[in-house]
């Protein structure tokens, strides 16, 4: 989505009149929860085009998300309810009803547009939207009573049934079925693991070769022939994954199989664990492990596939095995569905339940699921085993076009026989797993990785790539001049409505800008309406932030150094809910050699350097000039604090001119009770009262954070709500 946003902006610079592009905005918007900035584009797009309904589904959402039902069933009434609009017209009509609480009856419904057309993708996100608000609704016995009439609703597991937690199963009980296709270097990895980590209570792997290429049945032939307890079942023509993996049960006559796919790991006491699953509960039928990308049983993902090989792709897969078997709950819950990447089976159940249906699901794809469904019906039940780790490559032996049809026309095969809304409902009990959330959390809290930071080189001589869109005109700087350095994060070239006011009220009190936007591509189309607001504008790549860009600002225009005053500002805030006329008043009375708006006794008491300066003949110093020709491009943010911040005002004291001015300090603001405050940031954690002192600005992070509401700002400033919503929402997609 994000990459769809960046692309729909750079598209509306070519035509900033275009209908679609301007709809296709709002959507995405949607999805990234920019609500506001939704409602602008849909608003947009239907005053480009009046005919365009689509854009009324937009403001339907938005409604409904800000709780205006009565709104969004007036909007709903303007959208047409026939022809080619009816789908929609429906979908939307199901949506109010989601938000109204009719849950039973939105399910229903849903489920019977999903019977109507399977790709209609938007219903069965509704689906999945409304059962969540269902399910986390607080009306449990509502919602139990509406699973429970799917027969979906399963009382918990008795997971050891009095016996000993680490019972393990006898010896040759246990044999492994592996359909293969190719991919032979995937399956030599998986038989590797099988050695690696062989159980006594294997008996026998039977490999089925589904019609293999040359170079994969002769790695077949020489495997089979060092290892005799393996059993080679080969098809002369490609019978698809159903039919291998019946060809390979029916060679076992073990009391448990597993069925295995040949591009998966297994990892230490995988085979034990899997059967104390089922062996926990008489009526466990089928039991699988948890994995890195197994339908509902994926927890938090590994690396890419081919990001890690060899030896550190197994460290790491044994370690997050590792962590699974020690986090793990051994709780063994009944689910409706098992992925068929690793499921072991009890035979006796398998036979009950009538096998696998080769006839429906020739090829698989939801073969596994109906079976599922099928033991439920006769009170057998597959369980999840949250305590066991198997690596899945998925590597892919059939092309996505054929797998897409194939999932499709499973789909339609198992909705026809167990009915869509039992099916679409099993699905999002399973996706709702607290011990597959449970794990998965702690797994990626455990395992965190930071992105690695793309360090520039620190020294300050080497200035990251850049380009002028707006060259300094001749003539900036003079010596009277008070000149704006403002830097703003711009990824996708677009600026904040306040930022863009900002901008213009720096012009009317009387100073020249020159902005510095930190982007990510230095050929990205740049927000044309807000130019006209500053004299130059640099683009610069996203490096050393705020510090890094205004020494780079110095650098490329030295004359800077010539004028009266300068001024450092950035986009971290929102505002000026006031003309800045009189702020700059005060400056110009004052007429310090160092200037700052607001101060922090965090760390250590200093100046907060988005909006600061230095005027007169500080701007001639030596030291002032080594300061920033000193500044290195940090890629952590703290290091930047500690380096650069912070001694900001340390630094008057080797200047000409010592005199410092707060304009909205700490003790002006609190007084006496200055002394008795703990180390703090007035600007995070007392807004009101800097508001309340005149401080024209409010950080963007209080209100992202949610430390302050839109409404409580909208009340305090005077400032319009949706502006406000819109600002942070803008800070937010360019964070994304």
């Amino acid at each position: 989505m994000t990459e769809a946003y960046r692309g729909f902006i750079q598209a509306l610079r070519l035509d900033p009149e275009d209908a679609q592009i301007l709809y296709m905005l709002s959507e995405t918007c949607i999805r990234l929860g920019a609500i506001e900035q939704a409602t602008m584009y849909s608003s947009s797009t239907l005053a480009v085009d009046p005919t365009f309904k689509a854009a009324l589904a937009v403001q339907i959402e938005v409604s409904v998300r800000q709780n205006d039902l009565d709104h969004a069933r007036a909007l709903l009434r303007q959208h047409p309810a026939g022809g080619s609009y009816a789908p929609m017209h429906a979908l939307l009509e199901q949506r109010l009803a989601s938000a109204e609480e009719n849950f039973e009856v939105t399910l229903t419904e849903l489920a019977s547009l999903v019977e109507r057309n399977e790709k209609l993708i938007l219903a069965r996100e509704l689906f999945e939207e409304s059962f969540k608000r269902f399910l986390n609704s607080g009306q449990n016995d509502r919602y139990h009573d509406f699973i429970d009439a799917l027969g979906l609703h399963f009382e918990a597991s008795n997971s050891t049934e009095g016996r000993s937690l680490w019972f393990e199963p006898a010896p040759s009980s246990i044999d492994i079925v592996i359909p293969v296709h190719n991919a032979v270097r995937e399956l030599a990895d998986c038989l590797a693991s099988l050695r690696r980590w062989h159980d006594p209570a294997l008996k026998r792997i039977i490999l089925v070769d589904d019609a293999s290429d040359r170079v994969t049945k002769a790695w077949l032939d020489r495997y089979v022939a060092r290892n005799p307890e393996t059993i080679l079942v080969r098809h002369s023509e490609n019978l698809g994954f159903t039919r291998s993996a019946i060809a390979g049960i029916a060679q076992s006559d073990a009391p448990f199989f597993i069925l295995l796919n040949s591009d998966t790991i297994v990892s230490a006491g995988w085979m034990a664990g899997l059967w104390r699953g089922l062996a926990a509960n008489a009526s466990h039928a089928m039991a699988g492990p948890l994995s890195n990308c197994a339908y509902f049983q994926s927890i938090a993902h590994l690396q890419g596939k081919n990001e890690i090989v060899g030896t550190e792709q197994v460290r790491i897969i044994d370690k997050r095995a590792a962590f699974v078997r020690a986090n793990g709950l051994a709780a063994y819950p009944k689910v409706p569905f098992l992925s068929g990447f690793c499921l072991m089976v009890r035979r006796e159940h398998y036979e009950a339940a009538g096998g696998l249906d080769a006839k429906s699901y020739p090829r698989g794809y939801w073969e596994v699921q109906d079976l599922a469904l099928r033991m439920i019906d006769l009170g057998l039940y597959p369980c999840l085993v949250d305590d066991v780790y198997v690596h899945h490559s998925q590597s892919g032996s059939i092309e996505a076009e054929r797998r897409d049809a194939l999932v499709s026309d499973g789909f339609r095969q198992i909705c026809a026989r167990h009915g869509v809304i039992r099916v679409l409902a099993a699905e999002e009990v399973c996706r709702h797993l607290p011990d597959v959330r449970r794990q998965s959390q702690a797994e990626a809290a455990f395992f965190q990785v930071l992105k690695p930071s793309q360090k520039l080189p620190e020294t300050a001589r080497v200035l990251p790539a850049h380009r002028w869109i707006v060259s300094p005109p001749a003539g900036l700087i003079s010596p009277s001049a008070e000149v704006c350095l403002f830097v703003a994060h711009a990824p996708y070239g677009q600026l904040a409505e306040f930022t863009s006011h900002y901008l213009q009220e720096l012009r009317r009190s009387g100073l020249r800008v020159v902005v510095c936007l930190a982007v990510d591509n230095l050929d990205s189309p740049i927000q044309s309406d807000w130019l006209n607001h500053a004299d130059a504008v640099l683009l610069r790549e996203n490096a050393g932030f705020d510090f890094g860009a205004w020494s780079d600002l110095l650098k490329l225009v030295p004359e800077l150094w010539e004028a009266r005053r300068l001024l450092f500002a950035n986009d971290s805030v929102v505002g000026p809910f006031q003309p800045l006329f009189d702020v700059f008043d005060r400056i110009r009375k004052k007429d310090a050699g160092f200037f700052a708006l607001t101060d922090c006794t965090l760390f250590q008491y200093h100046a907060q350097s988005y909006f600061f300066g230095w005027a007169g003949q500080n701007l001639s110093a030596p030291e002032l000039r080594a300061f920033w020709d000193s500044v290195k491009n940090f890629s952590d943010k703290e290091e930047a604090i500690q380096h650069y911040e912070i001694p900001l005002l340390s630094l008057c004291d080797v200047l000409p001119d010592q005199s410092r001015q707060i304009l909205f300090g700490i003790h002006d603001v609190f007084g006496p009770y200055a002394e008795m405050l703990p180390p703090f940031s007035a600007a995070h954690h007392a807004w009101q009262a800097l508001i309340r002192s005149g401080n024209p600005f409010i950080k963007t992070e209080v209100l992202r954070s949610g430390v302050a509401s839109f409404d409580e700002v909208a009340a305090l400033t005077g400032a319009d709500k949706a502006m406000l919503q819109r600002h942070v929402e803008q800070s937010n997609l360019n964070r994304m």
